[in-house]
């Protein structure tokens, strides 16, 4: 008999807490029959579980939740991704209480740890018949371990390349979940499709992104399903948001026996957090529709570098110049005047994430060459992507 393995893997989550008995039959009512389609559940789970109010210094929110947001999770996913931005909010030891709060909800853990060493070992999980291995990384913000200190995996993509061929010679499938890139932007960066393709390359089975808060393009990339981000499943908040921050892009990944390997398919499928019912709901109908026709416009960039790039030069002419001066002026100036840690925090938020230092590299580049100005071409079609609408 061929093996068939289904895993669907789920966007952001962090929730507001949902004390009452039937919480979870309401928040996941409208979506545990496409969850059941899976063999294994993956989730990222986007906050502290913890009673610790310690607050680091960063800049940015402080995230947390109690331990008891965990109950949602239970017997509904298997795996839990923790190597994000906020995971080290309130200090090392909220992020191992994170980590204890999921085991004890019969949740298996991956990207986090008591130290980097640690936090970087890939989780391996037997699923009908398939020996799969789960690597988990985030970009340098706030979240990352340690050498002696708890917290995320951070990237490194060589080494990442490294342990991608090693556990391809020892298991069936190999899962590589990155947590970075642009928020709010519906296409990834040309660094990011560049690093996500070589991951492809030498050897992983797929390549799955989360952290933009809105989903993004995908693409299979030699025989290997890429998402460049799945968006939000679980994501509250109070703020006045924009409708794609709703919206979520679970991902179906089938793998199966074919021709003496296994062949992967991706299937993406969109959620809705509904705000009056506070209830998570398959998106349906017209909505739906619109949605697919949006998703193959912004997946036919990635076919294009060199269209790819002019995309992203655009939102850098909207979201690249903020940076800059909060890199070059507020930040800059707190540290030549003050030169304290709090000082610090916002520069090397700029500085040493990934997504933050291309930003603003390319913001310098463009504005060195003179093409600030051209590159708004793109800015209408990209403005109506970012509300999840077709332009074509």
């Amino acid at each position: 008999m061929t093996r068939e393995l289904v895993i669907c893997a789920v966007g952001d989550f962090c929730p507001r807490p949902r004390p009452e008995d039937s919480a979870t039959q309401t928040l996941f009512a409208g979506v545990d029959e496409t969850l059941g389609q899976a063999n294994l559940r993956i989730v990222n789970v986007e906050v502290p579980l913890t009673t610790r109010k310690h607050p680091i210094v960063k800049s940015g929110p402080h995230l947390s939740a109690p331990p008891q947001v965990a109950d949602l999770l239970k017997g509904r996913f298997e795996v839990a991704l923790l190597a994000n931005n906020h995971i080290l909010d309130h200090g090392p030891q909220a992020a191992l209480d994170t980590i204890e709060a999921l085991h004890k909800r019969g949740l298996r853990t991956v990207g986090a740890g008591p130290n980097h060493e640690q936090a970087s070992r890939p989780l391996i999980i037997k699923a009908k018949g398939f020996s799969v291995a789960i690597l988990n990384v985030c970009e340098h913000e706030f979240g990352v371990a340690g050498k002696d200190s708890a917290g995320g995996a951070g990237l490194r993509p060589f080494h990442l390349i490294r342990q991608i061929i090693d556990l391809r010679a020892k298991h069936d499938i190999v899962l590589v979940f990155t947590h970075g890139g642009n928020e709010m932007n519906p296409l990834p960066s040309p660094r990011v499709v560049a690093m996500n393709r070589a991951f492809a390359e030498v050897g992983a089975s797929a390549v799955i992104n989360t952290h933009p808060h809105v989903p993004q393009a995908v693409e299979t990339w030699k025989g290997t399903p890429l998402a460049y981000s799945l968006g939000n499943f679980v994501f509250d908040s109070s703020r006045e948001r924009d409708s794609l921050w709703w919206v979520g892009m679970p991902v179906l990944l089938k793998f199966a026996e074919a021709g003496g390997g296994i062949r992967a398919a991706m299937t993406p499928i969109f959620t809705r957090l509904s705000l009056p019912s506070s209830r998570l709901e398959m998106v349906r109908g017209e909505a739906r529709a619109q949605l697919r026709r949006w998703l193959k416009e912004i997946s036919r960039v990635l076919k294009d570098e060199r269209l790819l790039q002019e995309y992203f030069d655009a939102w850098t002419t909207m979201d690249g110049a903020s940076y800059y001066r909060a890199f070059m002026k507020d930040h800059g100036m707190r540290v030549v005047t003050r030169q304290d840690r709090d000082a610090y925090a916002g520069l090397r938020h700029l500085w040493t994430c990934e997504a933050h230092n291309e930003l603003i590299t390319t913001y310098v580049d463009m504005k060195f060459d003179g093409r600030l100005k051209a590159a708004e071409t793109r800015l209408d079609t990209l403005k109506k992507w970012m509300e999840g609408e077709p332009a074509g």
